[in-house]
């Protein structure tokens, strides 16, 4: 999660695998949530490789230099690069 982004915001989820899906549950001003499935519907317990996917965040937010742990970047990455 993060400090609430103002209107307009949004995203999309686009899965890589022939074989498993992420599939949005929803996005809000302060948070992103998706889930994984495979090709018949049932949930992934447990990630591997075939779960690729792009996931897409758009909108802006200021952030002052205060709040940031560097003052020459603001670049958040929360998530699961490979298993």
């Amino acid at each position: 999660m993060h400090a609430a982004m103002p209107s307009p915001f949004g995203g999309s989820v686009t899965s890589r695998s022939l074989t498993k899906r992420a599939s949005m549950e929803g996005i809000s001003a302060t948070s992103t949530s998706l889930y994984l499935v495979d090709n018949v519907g049932v949930a992934v317990k447990t990630p591997t490789k075939d779960n690729r996917f792009w996931i897409t965040r758009t909108g802006a937010r200021r952030v002052p230099m205060s709040e940031l742990a560097k003052a020459n970047a603001n670049i958040w990455i929360h998530g699961m690069f490979e298993v």
